[in-house]
């Protein structure tokens, strides 16, 4: 009976298929509340913007224009997700757009999304970034992939 484990294990082992290097196999971050106060202004002080990460990295991002509601709305609906598995699970795309934001219960922030439907908001008051992620909201005026 041993045997028999140890050699379904193996077999199960060599016939799982691996996704070549870059792509993804579906698994998505777990994403918690943010406890965000309510969003009361939204100011861009970039959009479009091109983060090199490699020399063979070719993406235009000048196409990536939000628009205030879609970040207040990108802010609203967002999960907290933990820096590690910003930085290791979720795929990463170097256009990103920057600004500001002021909360309802006074405090300020500075925001960065990205493309690829993540993005952080650093509080100015020294509290921890909040890293954050919304597969569902629509960016630069359409749902992107």
């Amino acid at each position: 009976m041993k045997r028999l484990a140890f050699v379904f294990l193996i077999t199960l082992m060599v016939s799982t298929p691996t996704l070549p290097s870059g792509m993804d196999d579906g698994t998505e971050p777990m994403r918690t509340p943010t406890h965000l106060p309510e969003v009361r202004w939204v100011v861009i002080e970039s959009n479009g913007q091109r983060n090199v990460r490699t020399s063979s990295d070719t993406m235009n991002c000048k196409d990536f224009i939000v628009s205030q509601r879609e970040v207040a709305d990108f802010l609203r609906r967002s999960g907290a997700v933990t820096s590690r598995d910003y930085m290791e699970m979720l795929n990463w795309t170097p256009c990103y757009a920057t600004g500001r934001v002021g909360f309802a219960d006074g405090q300020t922030a500075q925001w960065l999304i990205r493309l690829g439907h993540s993005g952080w908001v650093a509080p100015d008051n020294g509290a921890p970034r909040i890293h954050m992620y919304c597969p569902e909201c629509r960016l630069a005026g359409r749902r992107l992939p």
